[in-house]
């Protein structure tokens, strides 16, 4: 005797259901943090410049007035220069860089991303 086999039913929407369920929060936190992110790839690359131009700084007001340049250059105007503080010891410019976003995710629902970059930069 052949056995015929019963369809299964529902899986496939219910499988799409929860695949839906998991990316659609996904992609709304990346469109979210991603370009905050990037931006302060920018200002990282930017500090990263400054150690490697070779130029000597006297002071944050020098470091600063370097960095306006560069977020000019970069179009990158979500970073406020007044977030760039610098400390002197010796020889050395300690360039500290650090700021948090809070962006709105849904309805009453923010995120707090933090951003901390630290470089050395020569000083006389």
């Amino acid at each position: 005797m052949i056995k015929r086999r019963g369809r299964e039913r529902g899986g496939f929407l219910i499988n799409m259901g929860l695949i839906l369920a998991l990316a659609i929060p996904n992609a709304m936190l990346a469109t979210k943090v991603i370009p905050p992110t990037l931006d302060h790839m920018t200002a990282e690359n930017a500090l990263q410049k400054l150690k490697e131009s070779g130029q000597v700084y006297r002071n944050v007001a020098d470091v600063r007035a370097a960095m306006s340049k560069f977020f000019r250059v970069e179009g990158l105007n979500s970073i406020q220069l007044s977030e760039v503080q610098a400390e002197r010891k010796g020889d050395i410019l300690y360039v500290d860089l650090s700021y948090e976003r809070r962006i709105s995710f849904w309805r009453n629902i923010d995120l707090v991303v933090k951003f901390s970059t630290q470089e050395e930069v020569a000083a006389r």
